[in-house]
């Protein structure tokens, strides 16, 4: 991923920004205020290659409540469709752009701009706040006026109505914020709630800024009161109970500790969250609060009666072997489920679970597990390990909240990561969950007592071990369908027992077509498409070449080649499976069927599109 690092650096680079900012803002300041009226989309050359400090100076302007030229470096991003280099988000700023004229209750301007960022991500906007967990309130509102928000009539209409009494106003505006937030401009939102004049609503607003653990610096980072709990407008009271749970038991102080109690009672008694009455939820919450002040003797004191009176079934999770694992990997849409299909009905195979059978997914996406590379997970854990020697508070708080507090998601990955979580314990039990997770608590606490790094590995190696150990029995071969993405092949080197890493490549224009009519989040341009898979490719053959796990064999294959060569698939089914079978492999895999994704039809791109994808065939780019 260096060409990401390179990129994001380049964004960042304070001396890069202040000559941007330096150079561009005076012209941006003399240029007339009916030129960010209206939508236009005519590119200026100078700023499609050099602009993409643009979103980070909105950003900084609006901090300095320069709302008009902060609008106007949006207006920019959206004229040019962003940047040479990134122009993916360039939509979301049609929102935002229609936030601002409609807080400065320029109501026929905000119509227009907020019609068209809508119209243009209508379905990706919909399915993005259903996984964000947002209140019934906003979905019933969003599904009564889907039709009205696509038009500047519909629009004027709401903003005008609104006007008209200021709670309702305000109202409307966090809606259009959640909009523009989903679309992930969380840095503009949380700046615009810290700048902007909106005295209502102060729980919807905080609720919106917690979705994003780096907005520590916004205002709105403490927690709720019991008036924002009870009586705001924010209809989800659950939600805002668990989030003060979450945000209090990571507290230093130990002033808020009878807020806890009370919230976590209030909490037990919804009925939403039945797992926080388990006996072991107080145990767990209390030896977390103690790993993030560092109190690692008092955590292993904690847990020490719980596991000793459990040591048997601890101890028979250790003991065995476990499953050989498949785990099935890509590039996105590069042909991984075909094999999957193929192989997974043999004796002995199963799947590791995923989200289930879920909507506002991707197809493929309900099974993908979510243990290995989830927030939270087994690549977070070992991350942060090895880089600050010890698991910091937002890791660690990422862990709670969807390991075991099982908040509702922010995120598409958390979405998938609950979900996930929530499937497995249907498998194992909370009893068994929960006991696992303070074996890893106790364990990993026991290792940084003692000062060791490699024990404190351990410990997180274990834990995803121990539960797939749990699952399975030694027998079994169990697929892990996009569990590791390739190119965080890398955690492979913390995955424990005999496995096997798959990776599915695919011709370059096929796979760039499919996401384009298969995948509700995709939203970019050829050219970022094809940086970001090189990037991964290369990351990829960098974690094979370098891996240090004796136990995984790595085994690549072309989509086209495992589609149209039959030679090969029994080859891999009789190393994986011990047997080819035909009639076994048709159960769920018609190669006459999957060929069809093969030479995939071009008409569905653009332009631009189609002529990068030829000029780097031709030019034998292909990866």
């Amino acid at each position: 991923m260096l060409l990401n690092k390179i990129l994001l650096w380049l964004l960042n680079s304070p001396t890069l920004l202040a000559l941007q900012d330096f150079l561009a803002t005076p012209v941006l300041k003399r240029l007339p205020s009916k030129r960010y009226e209206k939508i236009r989309f005519k590119k200026n050359i100078l700023f499609k290659i050099f602009g993409f400090g643009a979103s980070t100076l909105a950003i900084r302007h609006l901090a300095r409540k320069d709302m008009d030229l902060s609008l106007r470096y949006a207006c920019e991003i959206v004229s040019n469709q962003g940047y040479i280099f990134y122009s993916q988000n360039w939509k979301a700023y049609l929102l935002y752009v229609g936030l601002i004229h409609a807080y400065k209750k320029n109501y026929a301007q905000s119509s227009l701009w907020l019609a068209a960022g809508i119209t243009k991500q209508k379905s990706r906007l919909h399915n993005l706040t259903m996984i964000q967990s947002y209140p019934d309130d906003f979905a019933q509102w969003r599904n009564n006026n889907i039709e009205v928000i696509t038009t500047a009539e519909g629009w004027h209409s709401l903003l005008t109505e609104a006007d008209k009494n200021e709670e309702n106003r305000e109202l409307l505006l966090i809606y259009i914020a959640v909009f523009v937030f989903s679309l992930q401009l969380k840095e503009l939102v949380a700046t615009f709630f810290d700048v902007s004049e909106i005295k209502h609503h102060s729980d919807w607003k905080k609720m919106i800024v917690y979705r994003d653990r780096n907005l520590s610096s916004s205002k709105y980072s403490e927690e709720l009161s019991n008036e924002e709990i009870w009586h705001g407008s924010y209809s989800d009271t659950s939600q805002k109970l668990a989030v003060n749970v979450l945000n209090l038991t990571f507290q230093t102080s130990q002033k808020k500790q009878t807020q806890l109690e009370d919230n976590i009672s209030a909490l037990s008694k919804t009925g939403d969250y039945p797992h926080v009455k388990h006996k072991l939820f107080p145990l767990i919450m209390k030896a977390f609060s103690m790993l993030n002040k560092k109190q690692y003797t008092e955590a292993v004191s904690l847990l020490k009666d719980t596991l000793t009176s459990n040591a048997d079934i601890i101890n028979s999770v250790k003991a065995s072997a476990g499953p050989t694992k498949i785990f099935l990997a890509g590039f996105g849409w590069s042909g991984s489920s075909a094999v999957h299909d193929a192989l997974r009905c043999y004796p002995h195979t199963k799947d590791m679970p995923g989200v289930g059978n879920l909507p506002f997914l991707n197809i493929g996406a309900d099974s993908e597990p979510m243990l290995h590379q989830g927030p939270g997970s087994l690549h977070d854990l070992v991350s942060e390990l090895n880089e600050n020697q010890y698991i910091q508070g937002k890791i660690l708080k990422c862990f709670f909240k969807n390991y075991v507090l099982l908040m509702p998601s922010y995120t598409y990955k958390e979405y998938k990561a609950v979900h996930a979580n929530k499937n497995i314990i249907d498998v194992i039990g909370f009893d068994n969950f929960y006991l696992l997770i303070c074996e890893f608590i106790y364990q990993y606490a026991s290792a940084l007592h003692k000062g060791t790094l490699t024990q404190a590995l351990s410990a997180i190696e274990s834990f995803q071990e121990n539960i797939v150990n749990m699952m399975f029995d030694d027998t079994d071969i169990v697929f892990f369908n996009n569990s590791i993405f390739a190119h965080r092949a890398k955690i492979l080197n913390n995955i424990r027992g005999q496995s096997y890493y798959i990776v599915v490549n695919r011709k370059m224009s096929d796979q760039f077509c499919d996401q384009m009519r298969s995948n509700k989040f995709f939203n970019a341009r050829f050219l970022e498409f094809y940086l970001v898979k090189l990037s991964r490719v290369i990351a990829y053959k960098l974690a094979k070449r370098y891996s240090t796990n004796k136990g995984v064999e790595f085994i690549d294959i072309m989509f086209e080649s495992w589609i149209k060569d039959q030679n090969l698939r029994e080859a891999i089914a009789i190393k994986i499976c011990k047997k080819y079978d035909k009639s076994v492999e048709s159960t769920y895999f018609d190669p006459d069927k999957s060929a069809r994704n093969i030479n995939i039809p071009r008409d569905q791109l653009g332009k631009f599109d189609k002529t990068c994808l030829n000029i780097f065939e031709y030019l034998g780019l292909s990866i």
